[in-house]
């Protein structure tokens, strides 16, 4: 988060393979019939997020949710 409050959305662990990571766990719980709703809400969000964004990191959800709202979240100087 400190990074993005500077305005550096340099990429670290790519969206694309956190919602891979993210989708697989939704899928295994699925198959083992267990609730995992956050789990779930997080994997759209990153598909949300994802697009277009794919070669980013987490950080292009707080891109996509700042144009979302149409307002930049950044730290006072």
């Amino acid at each position: 988060a400190p990074r993005v409050l500077r305005g550096d959305f340099s990429p670290g662990f790519r969206l694309k393979h956190a919602l891979k990571d993210v989708g697989l766990a939704v899928g295994m719980a699925g198959r083992a019939n267990a609730q995992v709703p956050v789990t779930s809400a997080v994997h759209r969000l990153y598909q949300s997020a994802a697009g277009g964004e794919a070669e980013q990191d987490s950080s292009a959800v707080f891109r996509w949710l700042e144009e979302l709202n149409g307002a930049a979240v950044r730290a006072r100087a």
